[in-house]
């Protein structure tokens, strides 16, 4: 082999052993997730109240948390992640006032187009179930995904 090629052939394997132990460096442990509130850490107390809340309010009859099967979309949007895709306040005022918030806000408009035009009802909430619920999202979120 002449002196060019043995270098080009040596910087190949090179090359090659430093992206091979990368992408392995890359894939130990889960990915990072992104989101759009990187300070919330859910409180196990209040998320188990808004566990209760989440129940109490049947939530979970329009609602699913990470289980929809294919391309099927239920009544009303899929909350896995959404405390990781809208900000946290934007989530509680939309739990407190949905009308107000499809009337001024265009994602909430947005997904009132896109589920038909079932606006959903007034449940009467608390800012504290609010708040509740939001920690609930996020920590049902993060069982669901292993992390």
């Amino acid at each position: 082999m002449s002196v060019m090629k043995r270098f080009a052939f040596a910087l190949c394997i090179v090359s090659v052993g430093a992206c091979a132990s990368s992408s392995a460096e890359k894939s130990s442990g889960p990915a990072p997730v992104a989101t759009v509130n990187p300070d919330f850490k859910v409180d196990a107390t209040k998320a188990q109240l808004g566990g209760e809340v989440w129940r109490q309010k049947a939530c979970f009859v329009c609602h699913t948390v990470g289980v929809i099967k294919g391309d099927t979309r239920g009544t009303a949007p899929d909350l896995l992640g959404v405390t990781e895709r809208r900000e946290i306040d934007w989530v509680k005022k939309f739990l407190l006032n949905t009308t107000d918030m499809i009337e001024s806000d265009p994602i909430a408009h947005s997904l009132y187009e896109r589920y038909n035009f079932q606006k959903m009802p007034n449940m009467r909430l608390t800012p504290d179930q609010a708040d509740n619920l939001t920690h609930y999202l996020q920590q049902l979120t993060t069982q669901r995904r292993g992390a």
